[in-house]
């Protein structure tokens, strides 16, 4: 199912941004992402090149639609 890949992508995502970001987001919500995600897949997202070049799932999108939005605009 999607969900918890798209779950393991934004964990992995999450982890990855700096720590100023990253505190910016509240820790019960990165937790969600954490306690849902398929512990079996692994997101092939490089560090390397920016997330608009990359290959996501549509609901890794829109979760970072919200995360971006609702966290790191302001």
């Amino acid at each position: 199912m999607n969900f918890e890949k798209a779950c393991a992508e934004v964990d992995y995502i999450i982890s990855n941004l700096n720590s100023d970001e990253r505190a910016r987001i509240p820790k019960d919500f990165i937790d969600f992402f954490k306690a849902n995600k398929d512990i079996e897949y692994t997101p092939t997202i490089s560090k390397d090149k920016p997330l608009f070049e990359q290959k996501i799932l549509d609901e890794t999108k829109a979760f970072l639609y919200i995360i971006y939005n609702k966290y790191l605009a302001q």
